[in-house]
C-alpha cells in the first residue's frame, strides 16, 4: 500500500520513482558486494529531479562500501510486529508466490496442500502448527532491527 502510495504522489508532484523489482524469496540482507551495489546504484540517481527508491532491504552503510552520497535520504518504516506476521502467512499463500514457498517446504521435508493453503492464521497459531510458533530462531521470522542497524553480522543478534 505505502509503495502504491508513493508511486501516486511521485507522479501528482513530479518526482522520480524507482522500485526494485519484487521477486519471491526477497532478500533483506546483501552480501558486501551487494550493498556495495545497490549504494552504487543509488549514488547514481540523479539529486534533479527530486526521486524515490524503494526496496525491502536492511540499511545499507555508504561509508562501509566506499560510497558518499550526501543527496541520499534513508527512510525506512516497519509495521507492527503482529500484522506483519499474519501478513506475511497469507502472502506467502498466494498464486504469484506459491511455487517459491512450495519448493523452500519441500526442502524442508514439508508439503503444501489444499488445507495448508486453507488454513487461516487463528487456526494454525491455535493448533501450534510449527509455522505458527514464531520463537527468535524460526527463520521465517526477521527481526525488524536490521533494517535500522544495517547489514552488519551483530544485526543479526538483535531481536524486536
Amino acid at each position: 500500500m505505502m509503495i502504491n502510495l508513493l508511486r501516486k504522489l511521485s507522479i501528482r508532484n513530479g518526482v522520480a520513482f524507482y522500485q526494485d523489482g519484487a521477486h519471491p524469496g526477497m532478500q533483506a540482507r546483501l552480501n558486501c558486494a551487494q550493498e556495495a551495489d545497490l549504494a552504487h546504484l543509488l549514488c547514481q540517481i540523479p539529486k534533479q529531479p527530486v526521486s524515490v527508491y524503494t526496496k525491502h532491504v536492511a540499511m545499507v552503510n555508504f561509508t562501509r562500501v566506499g560510497g558518499a552520497c550526501d543527496h541520499v535520504v534513508y527512510i525506512n518504516m516497519v509495521r507492527d510486529p503482529v500484522e506483519r506476521v499474519i501478513s506475511w502467512y497469507y502472502y506467502i499463500r498466494l498464486s504469484k508466490v506459491r511455487n517459491f514457498v512450495a519448493k523452500m517446504r519441500k526442502a524442508n521435508n514439508k508439503t503444501e496442500d489444499d488445507t495448508w493453503l486453507q488454513r487461516d492464521f487463528s487456526t494454525c497459531v491455535l493448533q501450534n502448527y510449527d509455522e505458527c510458533q514464531f520463537e527468535f530462531r524460526h527463520e521465517n521470522v526477521w527481526s525488524q532491527m536490521m533494517f535500522f542497524c544495517g547489514m552488519d553480522e551483530r544485526c543479526k543478534l538483535l531481536r524486536i
